[in-house]
């Protein structure tokens, strides 16, 4: 008799972060997670903070990005 193996256990939820779209003066967008210090200090001097959005990862991130700005269907 062969032991009873039990089911793989569900992947852990990844940890969700805040995303931030920012607009320069010209109105060039940039978008990158809150925590990359070195992107904000870039354009943070020169433009202004749009929108932010809470998601698990780049992926997600980008597609409320695009619903966001309208772009793509």
């Amino acid at each position: 008799m062969s032991p009873v193996q039990q089911p793989p256990a569900p992947p852990a939820p990844r940890a969700r972060q805040v995303f931030e779209l920012w607009r320069d003066e010209v109105g060039t967008y940039s978008f990158f997670p809150r925590e990359h210090g070195a992107a904000r200090e870039e354009v943070g001097a020169r433009g202004e903070l749009v929108w932010s959005v809470e998601a698990a990862g780049w992926e997600e991130a980008v597609a409320a990005q695009r619903r966001y700005l309208g772009w793509g269907g």
